[in-house]
């Protein structure tokens, strides 16, 4: 029966329309009510940088509309118990917790009233998915982080799993606890890494970022295709953390590393041949210079010659490319993506900085053109008013999306000499 007739009919028999609703429909009111929503990269990001989450902003309303009535509370609550974001002290000026500050607009949940609630609703630990606990400088025992945690064994169809910090504590119950989760993310120190692989074998997607200064570690095998390391911490220990995040994510798919140095410092990508002939296809570096030569006892070498799988390469925050950037590129590289390139000048305007850097771009093209066959050049985001016709190419501009240059290559030669 058509809505419109619905409505008239509810109304006069005493029922709210809202109840004649399909369910698929009532969900999908629900699923409105999660605004923000972010993709997962973005999602995680927002939390190990800044402690919060979409699930801080919409508890409250998606909580509401569950109380409703008893007919809608079953879809909200699977909406409601699906992403939960918490605090492992508890709310503020909770006796255990030396750091007593909460996010005003986006508070975490109370773990103690989720643990409260589930010994009532045994029921509700099937909509858990992800689980993102904002963790506190209290000591707590080991004992005590498992009576709080426990409840994750319960939760089958948990498949994510991200913390502020991982304590040691905390890793030796995950390693206890022995959880089957696919996706783990945290703030981290270096020697924990291999525990952290250990401690979960069933993951396929980790998002970390890394601190440290001591970086000879055996990393254990693993199936992880889907990687996502930042390098936090002086600026002296960037090219070790990368070597480390290199042999870390030999086996990875997709590979995003950050480097978290000071604007317009780049970290050179220092592949060790031939250590890193990966299995790696998507490639994303911010503030990593790929395209640096690299000297070693065996001659010098481009690092990107070594990703013998690389499809895909996306650069965030590039410096000017060189004139021999593009002369010895992996030969199944099909795509070259830029984004944020007018960020690393501090003297030149953004328009400057864009332009400057494209022009570079240009130039390694012409100097290149024999190893580059072109099926494309494309720019997003530009000014709807900028001149993009610079050297002779012609790229088109789009506005009001995120900046990026595409470059893509028509055609690549298997046969050339690659590194041995």
């Amino acid at each position: 029966m058509p809505f419109r007739e619905v409505v008239p009919q509810a109304v006069n028999s005493g029922v709210s329309p809202l109840l004649q609703l399909p369910e698929e429909i009532i969900e999908y009111i629900a699923e409105c009510m999660r605004y923000p929503i972010y993709p997962h990269f973005e999602a995680t990001e927002v939390f190990l940088n800044e402690g919060r989450t979409g699930f801080s902003a919409i508890r409250f309303s998606l909580s509401s509309f569950s109380q409703v009535c008893k007919a809608i509370r079953p879809t909200a609550e699977r909406l409601l118990y699906r992403d939960i974001h918490l605090d492992i002290a508890g709310w503020t000026n909770h006796v255990h917790s030396f750091d007593t500050q909460k996010h005003l607009m986006w508070p975490a949940g109370c773990l103690r009233l989720l643990l409260r609630t589930l010994e009532t609703r045994a029921d509700l630990v099937r909509f858990v998915r992800t689980v993102a606990i904002r963790w506190s400088d209290w000591p707590f025992s080991f004992e005590e982080i498992t009576a709080k945690l426990r409840f994750l064994q319960s939760c089958e169809g948990v498949y994510s799993l991200s913390f502020s910090m991982v304590p040691d504590t905390l890793l030796q119950v995950l390693e206890s606890l022995n959880l089957s989760v696919t996706s783990f993310a945290a703030v981290s120190v270096a020697p924990d890494i291999p525990r952290i692989i250990q401690a979960l074998p069933a993951l396929k997607n980790l998002h970390l970022h890394i601190h440290g200064n001591s970086f000879s570690y055996s990393i254990p095998p693993h199936n992880i295709s889907s990687m996502h390391l930042a390098l936090m911490g002086d600026r002296r220990f960037q090219k070790p953390l990368l070597n480390l995040a290199l042999a870390v994510a030999r086996n990875a798919r997709s590979l995003s590393l950050d480097s978290m140095t000071k604007k317009g410092e780049q970290e050179a990508l220092s592949i060790p041949p031939p250590a890193m002939r990966s299995s790696v296809e998507n490639l994303r570096l911010k503030q990593i210079d790929p395209f640096t030569m690299i000297a070693s006892g065996r001659g010098n070498y481009f690092p990107l010659t070594t990703l013998t799988a690389l499809r895909h390469l996306h650069l965030v925050r590039p410096s000017l490319l060189k004139m021999d950037a593009f002369s010895d590129l992996p030969p199944r590289l099909r795509l070259i993506t830029f984004s944020d390139y007018t960020a690393n000048s501090t003297t030149l305007s953004a328009a400057q900085s864009k332009t400057k850097f494209v022009q570079s771009v240009v130039d390694c093209l012409h100097a290149n053109s024999g190893a580059v066959k072109l099926a494309a050049v494309k720019t997003y985001g530009a000014i709807p008013d900028d001149h993009w016709g610079i050297g002779g190419f012609d790229i088109g501009a789009f506005a009001d999306i995120e900046p990026e240059l595409m470059i893509f290559r028509k055609s690549f030669d298997l046969s050339r000499r690659m590194l041995c």
